[in-house]
C-alpha cells in the first residue's frame, strides 16, 4: 500500500513539472572561459543538433553574473536560448559565479543581477526556458540558504511570475568543513512557490568522479588511476602510488567499497526529500573528470548512475560537453581540449 502511494505521489509530480530528462551543461562559454575560447565557435548550433539526434532533451547554460555588461554576452546568450528551441531542446539558464554566488547571494545582495539575467529569460516561451537562480551559494548552512532562497525565489517572480524556477543546494550543510551536498540538501527547507524543481549534484564517490582534478583539493589531485565499481586491488594500487605526505585517511577512504547498491542507497536521501515534502527535485549535475579516469570505468559510473536516477524518475543534467568532463571525450570526430580550466 505504502508503495502504491508513493508511486502515485511520483508520477503526480512527474506530471506537473516541465518534461526533463537529460541534457547536458554547456559550460565554458557564458562562465570560466579558457585560453582556447572563442564565441562564435566554441559552441555552435551543430552542438545542439547533435545533441537533439543522442536523445537528449534540454542544455543547462551557466553564466558567469559578473560578466552581465560584457558587450558580447547577452546577444550572443539570446543566439544560444533560440538555437535551443529551433532544435526542440528546452534550456535552463543558471546563475554562476563566484561573485554572484560567494558574495552577493550570501550578503543578500543579489537582487540586480538576478533580475538582470532573469530579463532575457523572460523574453522566451515559459515552457521551454527555465531559470536557476544560484548554483552551490556559499552559505553557513542549509537553513540560511533556505530562508535567503525563498526570498530570491519572491525576487524572480518579479520577473517570471509564472516560469519553472530551479534552486540550487548549498556548498555547504555546516559552516567548518561542511561540504556535502547530499547533507545540505537534506536539510533544507522548500519555499511554498510550487513552480519550484529543487536541485543538487550527484558525484559519488567524490575521489573517483575528481580525480586527478587540480581544484579539487590536494588529496583528488594526487589521485588517479581510481577504478569504479571500488575493488581492492585497483584501490590498492592507487594508494601505492600516492605521494608522500597525504592524509592518514585517504587511504581508508580509497578502500571504501562502491558499486551501484551503495549509490542507490546514497540517493534514497533525495528520493526520501522528495516524498517527504512533495517537491520535484532534479540532479543539475552529474559526470566525471576525464583524463586519469579509467576509460571502462566512467561507462560503468555513467551507466548505473542514470540507470538509478532513471528507476527514481529522477531527471539529471551531465556535467559538461566540452571542458574535461566532456560527454565526447573519446569522440574522435570532436574536438576536446586536453588542458585544465580555472
Amino acid at each position: 500500500m505504502n508503495y502504491l502511494v508513493t508511486l502515485l505521489m511520483t508520477m503526480t509530480l512527474a506530471m506537473s513539472m516541465p518534461p526533463l530528462h537529460k541534457g547536458v551543461s554547456l559550460s565554458n562559454w557564458f562562465w570560466n572561459q579558457n585560453d582556447q575560447f572563442d564565441a562564435d565557435t566554441w559552441i555552435t548550433e551543430q552542438d545542439y543538433v547533435w545533441l537533439k539526434r543522442q536523445g537528449y532533451d534540454h542544455v543547462r547554460i551557466p553564466v558567469d553574473m559578473a560578466d552581465l555588461d560584457e558587450s558580447w554576452i547577452l546577444p550572443k546568450l539570446r543566439q544560444a536560448i533560440q538555437w535551443g528551441i529551433d532544435n526542440q531542446l528546452m534550456v535552463i539558464i543558471s546563475c554562476f559565479g563566484d561573485m554572484y554566488n560567494n558574495q552577493l547571494v550570501p550578503q543578500e545582495n543579489y537582487q540586480g543581477k538576478l533580475k538582470q539575467l532573469a530579463s532575457i529569460v523572460a523574453e522566451f516561451p515559459v515552457d521551454q526556458v527555465f531559470f536557476q537562480i544560484a548554483n552551490e551559494p556559499d552559505v553557513p548552512s542549509p537553513k540560511q540558504w533556505s530562508r535567503i532562497q525563498t526570498d530570491m525565489i519572491r525576487t524572480a517572480r518579479d520577473v517570471l511570475p509564472d516560469r519553472w524556477l530551479l534552486t540550487s543546494t548549498p556548498l555547504r550543510w555546516r559552516e567548518e568543513d561542511g561540504w556535502d551536498q547530499l547533507k545540505a540538501f537534506s536539510r533544507m527547507i522548500p519555499s511554498n512557490d510550487q513552480k519550484v524543481i529543487y536541485t543538487l549534484y550527484f558525484y559519488e564517490p567524490f575521489f573517483f568522479t575528481h580525480q586527478g582534478a587540480t581544484w579539487a583539493g590536494n588529496e583528488a589531485k594526487q589521485v588517479k588511476g581510481y577504478a569504479y565499481p571500488v575493488e581492492s586491488e585497483n584501490a590498492d594500487e592507487v594508494i601505492r602510488n600516492l605521494p608522500s605526505g597525504v592524509p592518514e585517511w585517504l587511504p581508508d577512504t580509497l578502500k571504501e567499497a562502491w558499486n551501484k547498491s551503495v549509490l542507490g542507497d546514497r540517493l534514497q536521501v533525495v528520493i526520501a526529500w522528495r516524498d517527504r515534502y512533495q517537491r520535484p527535485v532534479m540532479v543539475s549535475e552529474i559526470g566525471i573528470h576525464r583524463p586519469y579516469a579509467p576509460k571502462d570505468s566512467v561507462g560503468r559510473w555513467v551507466t548505473d548512475v542514470t540507470n538509478l536516477l532513471d528507476q527514481n524518475k529522477v531527471p539529471y543534467t551531465i556535467w559538461d560537453y566540452r571542458g574535461n568532463f566532456s560527454l565526447r571525450w573519446d569522440d574522435p570526430d570532436f574536438s576536446v581540449p586536453k588542458d585544465e580550466y580555472r
